[in-house]
């Protein structure tokens, strides 16, 4: 009789993981599309800047490659 009474196993601990879980993945893919929807937006000034940087960068490594090396 006493047997019929015990659980035996409790659903209450999976259940409350089971929440906490969900509501942890909720709030990172909110967070993910806050990250996405804010910042900094460029503009092309400065989108051009950043062209003209990486061309001044690639015109010296080409000149770095071309140099001969000193004895």
């Amino acid at each position: 009789m006493i047997a019929q009474n015990i659980p035996l196993y409790n659903f209450n601990n999976g259940t409350l993981m089971i929440i906490i879980f969900a509501l942890v993945c909720v709030a990172l893919v909110v967070a993910v599309f806050l990250f996405m929807s804010g910042g900094k937006k460029n503009t092309i000034e400065e989108s051009n800047t950043v062209v003209e940087e990486i061309k001044n960068v690639e015109e010296v490594k080409s000149i770095e490659e071309n140099e001969e090396p000193s004895l």
